[in-house]
């Protein structure tokens, strides 16, 4: 039997039993062929899990109390070439989440949350954008602090997108002490010249003691998204067991 690697595609067997139905019934070869070249699309779960093994990684390398971490994907799979670098520059995000976000587990306790951070890793489809988030249950931004860098360094600080906007540009850090791991202001710079690259666009929802939440909204090409109806009519796709409710896939053809 082959292993798994390169040159090996992984096709899941409900999707491969609905394309044997429906070549059954007569479904034209375009679309048979369509659709087989879907499954050569990388499944977001992949590098989803890679981030996540970083952040349990990340968190013991800093002594820090591991994480919950949760991937919920939805069956959501992209071009791999095209979307190869934007993982890497998550990264930033997951040391984000590690080392600004989640509380330490006494002061977690303090405010009556469990004692070990949670972090969301999602990815979901429609039949034009793909959405990712990556969401901890941390302390939250300090909206206070990034208002006063901001006016140090003359950038705009009169609303909330202002705000925004000055945590993405290069070299702003609320941390005061540079480390291995961040202070140096190239983080979420980074995230949002990829995610530009990309065509996409960022948000952000951050709320004190809740936790911060990035979304990331990208457009599919279109032969991205002329793939997505076999996956989107499985009834099983999706993640069970996280405390919070996955994104729910959908798709047209």
């Amino acid at each position: 039997m082959a292993e798994r690697g390169e040159g090996v595609v992984e096709i899941p067997s409900r999707a491969l039993e609905q394309l044997c139905d429906e070549m059954k019934r007569g479904l034209p070869v375009e679309k048979i062929a369509r659709q087989l070249e879907f499954f050569r699309f990388e499944p977001v779960a992949l590098p989803l899990a890679r981030l996540a093994n970083y952040a349990a990684l990340l968190a013991q390398r800093m002594g820090r109390a591991e994480p919950r971490i949760f991937v919920e994907a939805n069956e959501a799979r992209v071009e791999p070439q095209r979307f190869a670098g934007l993982w890497g520059a998550l990264v930033h995000a997951i040391r984000n989440a590690i080392d600004h976000g989640l509380e330490q587990p006494v002061e977690r306790l303090t405010q009556g949350k469990d004692a070990r951070g949670c972090i969301w890793l999602r990815a979901s489809n429609t039949a034009s954008e793909l959405t990712l988030e990556i969401e901890d249950d941390g302390r939250g931004i300090d909206w206070a602090r990034v208002r006063e860098l901001a006016k140090s360094r003359n950038l705009p600080d009169a609303s909330e997108s202002d705000l925004v906007s000055a945590l993405l540009t290069d070299g702003f850090s609320t941390k005061s002490s540079v480390t291995a791991i961040s202070g140096r202001g190239v983080g979420m710079s980074a995230v949002h010249v990829k995610v530009l690259e990309l065509g996409g666009r960022i948000s952000l929802d951050s709320r004190a003691g809740a936790g911060t939440r990035w979304r990331m909204v990208f457009p599919l090409a279109a032969s991205d998204h002329s793939l997505q109806v076999i996956l989107a009519r499985d009834p099983s796709a999706g993640t069970a067991g996280s405390p919070r409710p996955a994104l729910a896939a959908a798709a047209s053809s």
